[in-house]
């Protein structure tokens, strides 16, 4: 059969199968041995010892321990193990969140793994565990992380090969829940082969309060009772074991049979009820329906004597990625790859290198296999830490010309948000930002996990600048000195024309010794030209006075010479005073001449018409005071 073939035919069965199995979180070939066993602290809190054994003259190659979670996950908890500390948080979360029925423990159930290989000697087979769920030392109720499940894997040169799949459940719970495992490596049925349950909060066959354990289709017994280490109630049964040199033994009080033989018993050969030697199903059924809660069903080793060879292969590591980051994962060693993770996440799922793009944590694994049946599954965790928000950004603008703009910014968690920068500057650790002038700026947040945040935002200047200034007079007659006063506020510079002509930053006074009218401006600013005001007044110069009088007007209504009056080539102020033979005033005023004719008498005192006759007039303008007589023809 050509290979490519082949491959393609594996990939298939195995896409089409996964996606109504269980989570293969890792699978392998190592010459030595697997050996596993669990401690559950019931109630949430306690201290145990989980015994297992291994092989004399090994080294260890992987030890995982896996716990699960009820309840809040961004509330961590520390698990003492061999004395030392190892946080179960959301980061090692391995499988999706699944439903949970029981209202109380809340929505949230989780299987965790976290990598104890360092704290395991090969020497070694009993380990202290210790949990106390605590926050800032003190006794966090809802720090729900339980049922602890180590699973060691190590090498022997002088031992044959051994396979095993880590299977993670990732079902919800229903009365009869189905699993369907595929993908084994190809088992040697003439040994035996391994399945351990993994398992919390289970209750006494004797009242009827357990699950019933079926594989393709054949009765294996009832899980139930607490195990012999855990003989607290509803501690659940954990498959305590040892698989080298082709054999499973049992450890504890779980035996290497084909049968579940009653309460802590979670370990079973299942070799004689295998219809193919690389798959199986197999259901778990409970006893009552008021056992249905959460899915205490946590993980399932299962460990055999493969046909494959042993074969290296190196995978990414697990990583922290922030929210919008690109993460290029890879894979060697193998002929084929296949890479599960969320729907859209991968670039690429049958290639070596993918492209992760996904904007939330998951586990992601690759198969990898041979250049035969054979294959090897790795887990990587891809943790993606939430891009950090700001629960506000405000401004104060600026004043032109001036520095005093402001951006008071702060993130929506400032617990994770530890500093601030402007336009790439340098990190502070508050978020205001002064002595600013108008223009676009980046604002960024960096919190603890190293991710960044951009807000770009625009300051703006608003003008205060106003120009002004009064002249003294503004008008008369040439030479005209005039005085200015420079009344403009919040402003440094100035600029001062006449007629466009510059005249500098100062311009106390000027002589103007022509008529004419001439246009003053000012312009002013505060620190920055851009800032500019202008502010402008009109100076009239005139010409020398001229002006004509009349002596004789005709008031008959005709419209022609109807008035006495006067007639100057520029405005000015006079008086006018105009009296009879007799003496009498007949009119007296005071007005402002228009350039023009101007008329200072109807002929007329008090509405009534004045007789003909010669009239005596006294005009004063400006400075000059003219007599003269005028008579009235009607």
């Amino acid at each position: 059969m050509n290979f490519l073939k082949y491959i393609i035919g594996i990939q298939f069965i195995f896409l089409s199968c996964y996606l109504t199995g269980q989570t293969v979180f890792e699978q392998d070939i190592v010459c030595g041995g697997v050996t596993a066993a669990g401690f559950s602290t019931c109630s949430g809190s306690g201290t145990g010892l989980i015994t297992i054994d291994i092989a004399p003259g090994s080294t260890i190659k992987k030890a995982w321990l896996f716990g699960y979670r009820i309840g809040d996950s961004t509330l961590p908890m520390d698990v003492n193990f061999n004395t030392v500390s190892y946080n179960f948080n959301e980061d090692n979360q391995i499988s999706p969140l699944t439903n949970n029925n029981n209202i109380s423990a809340g929505p949230n159930f989780a299987v965790h793994a976290v990598n104890v290989t360092n704290s395991i000697n090969s020497v070694q087979n009993n380990y202290q565990i210790e949990v106390y769920p605590q926050i800032n030392g003190q006794p966090c109720l809802n720090c729900r992380y339980g049922c602890f499940y180590l699973v060691v894997i190590y090498e022997n040169l002088s031992l044959p090969k051994t396979g095993y799949s880590l299977l993670i459940n990732d079902q919800d719970n229903t009365l009869l829940v189905n699993y369907s495992v595929n993908g084994l490596n190809p088992i040697d049925l003439n040994f035996p082969v391994s399945l351990a349950i993994h398992s919390d909060r289970i209750g006494l066959a004797s009242l009827n309060d357990g699950s019933i354990l079926s594989l393709n289709g054949n009765l294996l017994g009832t899980l139930s009772g607490p195990d012999q280490v855990n003989d607290a109630f509803g501690c659940g049964v954990k498959g305590h074991f040892n698989y080298n040199n082709n054999q499973l033994y049992g450890l504890d009080d779980d035996t290497a049979d084909n049968i579940i033989s009653g309460d802590g018993d979670g370990l079973v050969d299942i070799n004689g009820y295998l219809v193919t030697n690389n798959s199986f199903n197999f259901d778990i059924q409970y006893e009552h329906s008021a056992a249905v809660n959460t899915n205490f069903y946590l993980s399932f080793p299962v460990v055999y004597t493969p046909f494959c060879d042993t074969f290296s292969v190196t995978v990414s590591q697990d990583t922290s990625i922030c929210q919008g980051t690109q993460l290029q994962l890879s894979a060697t060693g193998g002929s084929a790859y296949y890479w599960t993770a969320s729907p859209g996440s991968l670039s690429c799922t049958d290639c070596p290198n993918p492209v992760f793009t996904g904007d939330s944590s998951e586990l992601i694994t690759v198969r990898v296999w041979n250049n035969d049946s054979c294959s090897v599954v790795r887990p990587i965790k891809v943790n993606v830490f939430p891009e950090p928000k700001f629960s506000f950004v405000s401004l104060m603008n600026n004043t032109c010309g001036d520095t005093v703009g402001e951006i008071h910014a702060q993130a929506t968690d400032s617990t994770f948000t530890t500093q601030y920068a402007l336009n790439s500057g340098n990190w502070q650790p508050q978020g205001n930002f002064t002595g600013l002038t108008a223009g676009n700026y980046t604002v960024s947040i960096l919190d603890t996990n190293g991710c960044t945040n951009d807000s770009l935002v625009q300051i703006t200047d608003s003008i205060a600048t106003d120009a002004y200034f009064t002249a003294n007079p503004t008008s008369g007659t040439p030479p005209l000195p005039v005085l200015f006063d420079n009344q403009s506020t919040h402003a440094t510079d100035y600029t001062w024309s006449i007629n466009g002509q510059n005249f500098g930053s100062s311009l106390g006074s000027f002589t103007f010794d022509t008529s004419g009218v001439y246009t003053i401006t000012l312009v002013a600013w505060n620190n920055n030209p851009l800032c500019a005001d202008t502010f402008s007044l009109a100076i009239t110069v005139f010409d020398s006075l001229i002006y004509t009088i009349p002596n004789v007007f005709s008031p008959n209504g005709d419209g022609i010479n109807d008035f006495f009056g006067i007639t100057v080539n520029r405005p000015t102020e006079l008086s006018v005073t105009i009296t009879n033979r007799w003496g009498n005033i007949v009119v007296q005023s005071e007005k402002t001449a228009k350039s023009g004719f101007n008329p200072l008498w109807d002929g007329t005192e008090n509405s009534e018409k004045c007789t003909d006759g010669t009239y005596f007039y006294v005009i004063r303008i400006e400075e000059e005071l003219k007599q003269g007589f005028v008579e009235l023809r009607r």
